[in-house]
């Protein structure tokens, strides 16, 4: 059966957290915030971004997945969204702690270009 692990470091979000689940990692979500991200995986942004690589896929649990949580975390109130594992990352540097080699106005541009495909 083995055990639902919480992630040490997810405890800012109010609406969830992180498990860790054999080699799965899965967010638990309460129910409201669970509605509203099924809108957002239904909607053609969703796909888009996940085509375009500005945002990492994730899949919904299974209803076996989602019994086998519930039992573990001993709770029937969450769903859960199983989530890819992530390497190290690790940001390229001209050589000085801290600099970047990136430009600053990426995070600008990536959300320019969200809001662009948000919008009608």
């Amino acid at each position: 059966m083995g055990t639902a692990t919480r992630d040490p470091g997810s405890f800012r979000d109010p609406s969830g957290y992180v498990l860790h689940y054999g080699d799965a990692i899965y967010r638990s979500l309460d129910l409201a915030t669970f509605d509203r991200l099924s809108t957002f995986l239904a909607s053609p942004i969703y796909r888009q971004l996940i085509d375009s690589s500005d945002l990492l896929a994730v899949t919904v649990a299974s209803d076996g997945e989602r019994e086998q949580l519930a039992r573990l975390e001993q709770r029937d109130d969450r769903h859960y969204l199983r989530q890819r594992r992530l390497g190290l990352i690790s940001y390229p540097t001209n050589g000085h702690r801290g600099c970047c080699t990136l430009p600053r106005n990426v995070p600008c541009e990536f959300n320019l270009r969200w809001l662009r495909m948000a919008l009608p």
